[in-house]
């Protein structure tokens, strides 16, 4: 896992510094309801994001949260670590709407009590504004490499992930945010589907 992160982050600091661009930093923080495996089994989540955004809208994200222990025999907390780094190539406007979209791609390692998996891919990043709200759409599939999530708890599971998250200006550096996600892991098989939304802050400098 540590190999996965350096390498991403390395590439994405090593552009920022070779182009001398200043970054630009969003940090997230977090709470939500959350279930893993059984939908009615809801816990409480707690996350945090770290975003670094150089001039050329080339980032690197780094995400972790944790979801207290359900119910589940085979499971237990839900932990998940992971690290991106994208592109905002397109920048264009619908009527009056702003809109950006760009690649992303990078690693993320979920253990699941005494499960774990760990899977690599990429996705697709949408954002606009609409009446002051800043809407922020991602989809990703992400390949298993190795893990016990899949058939039997005897193999890794491929990652099939949705988010989406709505954020209001307080002020010219803090904003209220809510999301929601939806993760569904798939391996010869045997799925596990992740679900949460939530509420938090978003601070920008």
């Amino acid at each position: 896992m540590k190999i996965h992160i350096g390498i991403i982050a390395g590439c994405f600091l090593a552009s920022s510094v070779a182009m001398a661009s200043p970054l630009q930093y969003d940090i997230r923080g977090y709470g939500a309801a959350s279930s893993y495996a059984f939908t009615q089994m809801v816990r409480p989540e707690f996350g945090a994001a770290l975003e670094m955004e150089n001039a050329n809208h080339q980032y690197l994200e780094l995400h972790a949260r944790t979801a207290l222990k359900n119910k589940d025999p085979n499971g237990g907390i839900a932990t998940v670590v992971s690290v991106y780094a994208g592109d905002n190539f397109l920048h264009t406007h619908i009527g009056n709407m702003p809109l950006t979209a760009g690649l992303y791609a990078g690693y993320q390692h979920l253990w699941y009590g005494p499960l774990y998996n760990n899977s690599s891919g990429g996705g697709l990043r949408v954002q606009t504004r609409v009446l002051g709200l800043t809407l922020t759409a991602k989809i990703a599939a992400l390949y298993g490499l190795s893990g016990t999530i899949g058939w039997h708890l005897s193999c890794p599971g491929n990652d099939f992930v949705f988010y989406g998250r709505a954020a209001y200006p307080v002020n010219r550096n803090l904003s209220v945010f809510a999301f929601v996600r939806q993760e569904r892991y798939i391996g010869d098989g045997n799925s596990l589907t992740a679900q949460d939304t939530g509420i938090g802050l978003q601070a920008k400098f």
